[in-house]
């Protein structure tokens, strides 16, 4: 049984361990032997907003995260449904990926990036309302192309 979860609202790529990333309108994932754009991160957006309420002063941006493909989900999603996206397969465009765990972060998110300043909640509120993870990981099961607006449909 196939289940729709939301569309591609972003794909972000990070040719080198720098802070900025490039922002993509499309991008393939690649088999699991190179390495790819989606190898490691993804996240949801609606959880901004989440922590956006338990943090107003924080602000709660994906660049802080550096994820790879950032799903929008329906607004009638609460809380942290892209846990229950683990052990999942899904789709996306031609890709296949495993979603193999949730997404611990670091101090790396509290730093000033660009026009964001040092914020040493935003990695606290993470920690106090979701034991500070934002997003999952994933394993790329077959490569392929993907874009902004593509469907994240769970497989099986």
């Amino acid at each position: 049984m196939k289940a729709e979860m939301g569309n591609v609202a972003s794909l972000w790529r990070y040719p080198v361990k720098s802070m900025q990333g490039e922002e993509l309108s499309e991008g393939e994932i690649r088999s699991p032997r190179r390495s790819g754009l989606c190898t490691d991160r993804c996240r949801r957006r609606q959880r901004d907003h989440r922590h956006a309420e338990a943090y107003p002063k924080g602000r709660f941006e994906p660049r802080r995260f550096r994820p790879n493909v950032l799903i929008d989900t329906p607004d009638r999603t609460k809380g942290f449904v892209e846990e229950s996206w683990i052990g999942k397969t899904v789709k996306i465009g031609d890709a296949q990926l495993a979603i193999t765990g949730a997404c611990g972060r670091c101090v790396m998110t509290t730093l000033a990036q660009g026009d964001l300043p040092k914020d040493n909640g935003i990695l606290r509120t993470a920690v106090q309302h979701n034991e500070g993870h934002v997003g999952v990981y994933a394993k790329v099961l077959q490569g392929g192309a993907i874009k902004r607006g593509d469907r994240l449909i769970a497989l099986g």
